[in-house]
């Protein structure tokens, strides 16, 4: 066992294959390292953390215009585009004590809500990056 762990861990390429075969090896556990990482840490900041009700604000009202992203995907020794239409989105910008977060809404909704407006969001907040996440909003009628 001793001979074996030695043998691989001072194991010393001779041609540039071998070289490849060890870069392409150390960046796969790199990324799949990375992912899993940050799967751990998306689950820790939200799972099991309580729904919280309170007042917002509304801050700002985003707008993103439709476009269309082309993907070519190599089959066989065929370029294939891959066309995805990106459909026009409207959001608020919805203030929580100091934070913000962002809720996508209709485009009626959007044209008809004032910034400065007070709503009612029910919302989560993670407990590593102390961000909010609202998942649910409605205003506040007078």
């Amino acid at each position: 066992m001793k001979h074996f762990l030695k043998e691989i861990l001072f194991f010393k390429p001779e041609d540039w294959l071998e070289w490849m075969v060890i870069i392409l090896a150390w960046l796969t556990t790199l990324f799949v390292s990375s992912i899993i990482i940050w799967l751990l840490y998306l689950g820790v900041n939200y799972t099991g953390v309580n729904k919280k009700e309170g007042t917002g604000i509304i801050v700002a009202k985003t707008h993103s215009n439709s476009y269309i992203t082309t993907t070519y995907i190599n089959s066989g020794k065929v370029l294939v585009p891959i066309t995805q239409y990106h459909p026009e989105s409207w959001g608020l910008d919805i203030m929580v004590t100091d934070k913000t977060d962002v809720v996508s809404v209709s485009e009626e909704t959007h044209n008809s809500t004032k910034i400065g407006t007070n709503v009612w969001v029910t919302y989560k907040r993670g407990r590593l990056d102390n961000q909010i996440s609202i998942s649910d909003f409605k205003f506040i009628t007078p």
